[in-house]
């Protein structure tokens, strides 16, 4: 597969990249410390490296992996057939989406969804208004939060809390330092950690929390244990 090289040499000098869109039929390296930003698309059948921050007005979609070195951005999509990897943010108007793992040394935060085949870290939080899931495991030292549901194959992390309008259901088990917060839905794991767990704060009937609760005082909800 044919790799394209990109430098500063190829940008504007107000610092954009001299085309609208970038479009390859292969892999993109862009080489040096310099902030890549393009008004449109990046569109990438291969893979995608960068050593320092990428955005686009629009989407970044990659057939392989991406990994870039500092800051993800697009204004509405960010898509990877395989792993999506930043050593700082990844922030996205609409969804993120990869058929692997998705990777931030800080914060992953989307307008609509995120969404994985595999595992999701960060750094520090994982936020959406829409639905978070994960075939694998979330994990994140900040704080986890869904404006609809999150829904993982695996386990659930957070050194803060665990909060979303919607249910939470892990495959595993579900471990929060400080709290489990739901405002309409369910909280169903194998087992549950965290100081407090209050599910349905916001509705008028009652949720249900089911899974063993290995440490953790229920402020609001029915407890059912799994079969």
């Amino acid at each position: 597969m044919r790799t394209k090289r990109i430098s500063n040499k190829d940008l504007t000098k107000d610092g954009w990249y001299k085309h609208r869109n970038l479009d390859f039929s292969g892999n993109v390296e862009i080489e040096g410390t310099f902030y890549f930003r393009t008004r449109g698309s990046i569109r990438v059948d291969g893979n995608f490296k960068a050593d320092w921050s990428v955005e686009a007005g629009e989407d970044i979609i990659v057939g392989g992996s991406i990994a870039v070195g500092g800051n993800i951005i697009a204004g509405t999509n960010l898509i990877a057939e395989r792993n999506i990897d930043a050593r700082v943010d990844i922030e996205v108007g609409m969804s993120v989406g990869a058929g692997g793992n998705i990777k931030a040394g800080s914060s992953v935060k989307a307008g609509w969804v995120i969404r994985a085949g595999g595992n999701i870290v960060a750094g520090e939080d994982i936020t959406t208004e829409g639905e978070i899931d994960a075939g694998g495991s979330i994990k994140a030292k900040d704080c986890i939060e869904a404006g609809e549901k999150i829904t993982v194959g695996k386990n659930i992390e957070s050194g803060w809390s665990v909060i979303a309008w919607g249910s939470i259901k892990a495959g595993g088990s579900i471990k929060a330092d400080i709290g489990i917060l739901t405002a309409h839905g369910d909280v169903v794991a194998e087992e549950i950690s965290c100081r407090r767990i209050a599910v349905g704060f916001n509705g008028a009937r009652s949720r249900v929390i089911k899974g063993k609760i290995r440490r953790g005082k229920i402020i609001l909800g029915r407890r059912r244990r799994r079969r």
